[in-house]
């Protein structure tokens, strides 16, 4: 939304994709804990509350095993890190709505201090809706809610990156780009129902992406791309 034009939109996704070393981190995070425990072995009560919610291993160990000043610390980083993300997805659903939908098709001739006052609302309804979904999804996964929020997104982002792909390469049509996109949601949750770890969920969904547009014809490029080839 605040890009002015079309290089500054590569550019930011082209830095965006940098953000995914911090998701990489975060597993080793997950992979020191397992080896930690490995030889710390917690106890028989304390094993049996974390297997019933996995999400609170890494506070777990924050507060046992961390210098208390290094824990202060910490778990504030936590909760600022957490009011950055929200705050950010907040604006953006209020700005959608207001902008989009409120003062288009609603009310289309009002002031600026009303339609202020109105993504206020905004805010405040997508946070309830916001935090209702994400206790419903609590109560009913029984991976954490951590495990859960990294793998949403591999639903979709296979097939997301294989139509950035395409779109690099000038490849598909738009039937042959919207039916490799839902074969690669379904291989997805083909390869879920065959017990295989949301890591792979996106390798899997491009792969199927790129070879259902291919198979359906991509290997020609498309009409657009052509047009500006010859230009």
């Amino acid at each position: 939304l605040a890009c002015r034009n079309l290089q500054e939109a590569k550019l930011s996704i082209y830095w965006g994709t940098l953000g995914y070393i911090l998701l990489v981190v975060m597993m080793f995070v997950g992979l020191a804990l397992v080896a930690f425990y490995e030889y710390n072995p917690i106890p028989e009560a304390v094993m049996a509350a974390l297997f019933e919610e996995p999400d609170r291993a890494f506070p777990y160990f924050v507060l046992t095993e961390l210098p208390e000043l290094v824990a202060a610390v910490l778990i504030a980083s936590i909760f600022a890190a957490g009011m950055t993300t929200l705050d950010s997805a907040l604006t953006a659903v209020s700005e959608s709505a207001v902008n989009g939908v409120y003062k288009p098709f609603v009310r289309p001739d009002e002031t600026q201090s009303h339609y202020i006052k109105v993504s206020r609302l905004s805010v405040l309804i997508s946070g309830i809706i916001f935090a209702a979904v994400a206790y419903g999804f609590h109560l009913l996964s029984a991976e954490g809610l951590l495990n859960l929020g990294l793998s949403v997104y591999g639903y979709v982002y296979g097939s997301i990156f294989g139509i950035s792909l395409l779109a690099l390469m000038g490849r598909g049509t738009t039937i042959s780009i919207f039916v490799g996109a839902a074969v690669s949601v379904t291989s997805v949750l083909f390869a879920k129902s065959l017990g295989v770890t949301f890591l792979w969920w996106t390798p899997i969904g491009t792969l199927v992406m790129l070879a259902i547009v291919f198979a359906l014809g991509g290997f020609s490029r498309s009409p657009t791309q052509q047009q500006i080839t010859e230009t």
